[in-house]
């Protein structure tokens, strides 16, 4: 017997015979016992190996991320791996390198060993190749939950940070603070949804302010944010949309030595590390990546739990941005 037999005989989700099994996540008394009376009866040996190859139904979930050094990317595996482990399955990870023929290599991985999910942070938003590789997975049985970027058109489960509304409120706490010159360094936009949606929430609060977006004032070249800093007059405030860029931005205010650089105030987006450098000199606008991840695990695992007849996909959960 496989563990679908069982899941059948007990009318359950195969996810919910993995919590009995591994004592692992919430599972109601009597569906518990249930499923133990089934273990009797049949002399069920658990065994994770045998029981994925004969019945293709791996315990693996797969995630997947462009870059394992940037820290929220760090935070949302923690969240990840916190919810996925407590319900008994096992995480595979996968470091893209932001890289497409890396990432290709992984995909197919994860279709050669009938993973069960996959959560996944794509390279790029508007890639036709990977919008129907995912939706082979899914065909396959491999649940796919996107979480940092969408893939355009792919229709697939998806949790991400509300960058929109984080960019927006962020630059409106400037114009409170009396800013009006503010200067957005957004760092390449091409085919990256997320930090589209951030450039977007900007120009709209400049422009719900009555304030022109000056078409030079949003930085996406590194050479840009230096020739800013080397201009003959600073602008009220520099908001970094990552913390790549906030980083850079630092490092030219450090070596701008021009009159009234002290003044000029200094915000960065998802940018932690830097604000704890800069301390109270800086406003930052941070989401909870550990909740992003937690949430994303969440979904993945209510996918396990539908039938997929049942399944409504395209489902999408926003984590808000605070100011602190």
């Amino acid at each position: 017997m496989n563990i679908k037999e069982m899941a059948k005989l007990a009318g359950v989700s195969c996810a919910t015979i993995s919590r009995v099994l591994n004592d692992s996540g919430y599972v109601k008394e009597d569906t518990r016992k249930k499923v133990m009376e089934i273990i009797k009866e049949y002399n069920y040996t658990p065994n994770m190996i045998a029981r994925s190859l004969s019945s293709k139904d791996s315990f693996n979930i797969g995630v997947m991320i462009p870059n394992v050094g940037e820290k929220q990317y760090g935070k949302i595996l923690e969240g990840i791996a916190k919810e996925i482990s407590k319900n008994g399955y096992s995480i595979v990870f996968m470091d893209s390198e932001n890289d497409l023929k890396t990432e290709k290599k992984w995909l197919e991985e994860v279709k050669n060993q009938h993973m069960k999910g996959l959560i996944l942070v794509p390279v790029c938003s508007e890639n036709k190749e990977l919008r129907s590789a995912l939706q082979g997975l899914e065909a396959q049985g491999t649940a796919v939950v996107l979480t940092e970027k969408e893939v355009k058109n792919a229709g697939m489960d998806g949790v991400f940070a509300d960058g929109f509304r984080g960019a927006y409120e962020g630059v409106c706490r400037l114009i409170e603070k009396g800013c009006k010159k503010i200067c957005i360094a957004a760092g390449q936009t091409d085919h990256d949804t997320a930090v589209e949606e951030r450039c977007r929430g900007c120009l709209q609060a400049l422009e719900d302010n009555g304030i022109s977006a000056a078409e030079d004032m949003v930085l996406r070249e590194a050479e840009d944010i230096t020739r800013m800093f080397q201009g003959k007059k600073l602008p009220d405030a520099f908001f970094a949309l990552n913390e790549t860029i906030a980083d850079l931005c630092v490092k030219e205010l450090f070596k701008c030595k021009k009159q009234g650089a002290e003044k000029v105030v200094f915000m960065g987006m998802d940018a932690e590390s830097t604000a704890k450098i800069l301390g109270e000199e800086m406003l930052s606008v941070e989401r909870d990546g550990r909740k992003q991840g937690k949430e994303a695990a969440k979904l993945l695992l209510e996918a396990f739990d539908t039938e997929e007849n049942d399944r409504i996909r395209g489902k999408r959960v926003m984590i808000p941005y605070k100011i602190t």
